[in-house]
């Protein structure tokens, strides 16, 4: 079994569409945009990644060259229909005394 680095520490997680015919690449906030990001890879027939840098993924960069299908602000979870998905978006609001807002 090979080993595939996909990014480096815990700044990203993956899965795949309910289907398997995409990766699910979801990148947390500050690693590359202040809010994270979630691309949509579609994978080649068969296969179950794509082919990522050595290295593993250290910026959006890194992403040129793959199939990208989506790219949305925030975290998405797809569901297995085509027009349901799950996506996370938080936001901090403080007031000027710095005091965090609910």
């Amino acid at each position: 079994m090979k080993t595939v680095r996909l990014c480096g520490g815990d700044s990203c997680e993956i899965d795949w569409t309910p289907g398997g015919t995409s990766l699910v690449l979801r990148v947390r906030g500050d690693a590359w945009s202040a809010r994270g990001r979630t691309f949509v890879i579609a994978l080649p027939p068969g296969e179950t990644l794509p082919r990522f840098p050595a290295e593993g993924l250290r910026s959006e960069s890194d992403l040129a060259g793959l199939r990208i299908s989506q790219v949305v602000d925030g975290a998405v979870y797809p569901q297995d229909s085509a027009v349901a998905v799950a996506f996370v978006r938080s936001t901090t609001e403080r007031n000027i005394f710095r005091i965090p807002l609910q």
